[in-house]
């Protein structure tokens, strides 16, 4: 039987994790799959895959519908997902970073039974994601969290592109197609450009999703009439520049305030 002196030791050395996000700050919570290479590798085409595309949208729309935790917007890139946390939300720093990654790694793993293939098989292989919580200040560090992600998933997708285009299609090995990427942004396109601008704004660019509101015909049983109701659904949209992208997520933000 343990004393309560250990208890209160070790309740104390956990002190720092249990701490409150605070109600002044905007919260960003921001994933990132771990060994993700050797999923995309052994499961998924390359440059880009549909169905990877199709299970992050489908493990971020689930997630957003759990009020638990209080997801406002989030914006997809790759394997990366900033979550954007409501900000009256009161929530211990260490529930952020241990339930958030488990729950969306659960969904895609879920998901990937059936959205992956259409042939009946295992999908054997966790995604798992690690977390870091992201305190913003005021409205001006929140624009450039997203302008800084945005320019991370543009260059990022442009060479994801110019490695793949090297050795699916010029034959190249996977050194001489890393050396291609040491070029400068502006020279590589002015090299690529025409061949990365043929695949869609969610690789390029990413994708966001967003709560909008919408009416749909209910029942009234006390009165045993139609009645008109508001609902609200999770809505996907691929960016198409950082503007579209700057004024949804405050968008998003100026709502939740209003709650």
């Amino acid at each position: 039987m343990f004393s309560e002196e250990l208890e209160f030791f070790f309740r104390d050395k956990e002190k720092e994790e249990t701490k409150f996000l605070s109600t002044d700050k905007i919260y960003i919570v921001r994933v990132d799959g771990k060994g993700f290479s050797k999923l995309t590798k052994k499961y998924f085409q390359k440059p880009y895959d549909d169905s990877f595309y199709n299970l992050i949208v489908s493990a971020v729309i689930r997630i957003m519908k759990e009020a638990q935790y209080n997801i406002v917007f989030s914006y997809m890139q790759s394997d990366e997902i900033s979550f954007v946390i409501h900000p009256t939300y009161k929530m211990k720093n260490r529930k952020v970073l241990s339930c958030i990654p488990s729950t969306i790694s659960s969904f895609m793993t879920m998901f990937a039974q059936t959205l992956v293939s259409n042939e009946p098989w295992i999908f054997n292989a966790p995604f798992v994601f690690d977390a870091r919580i992201v305190e913003l200040n005021n409205m001006e560090e929140f624009v450039n969290y997203f302008k800084w992600r945005l320019g991370d998933a543009q260059g990022n997708s442009l060479n994801n592109t110019i490695y793949w285009d090297a050795i699916l299609n010029q034959n190249k090995s996977r050194k001489e197609a890393s050396r291609l990427l040491d070029d400068s942004y502006a020279n590589k396109m002015k090299l690529y450009g025409n061949k990365h601008i043929k695949y869609p704004f969610e690789y390029r660019n990413g994708s966001m999703a967003f709560f909008e509101k919408y009416q749909k015909t209910g029942y009234n049983p006390l009165t045993k009439t139609p009645t008109i109701v508001n609902r609200r659904q999770v809505v996907v949209e691929p960016i198409k520049d950082e503007i579209q992208l700057l004024n949804t997520a405050k968008k998003a933000l100026f709502k939740s305030f209003k709650k």
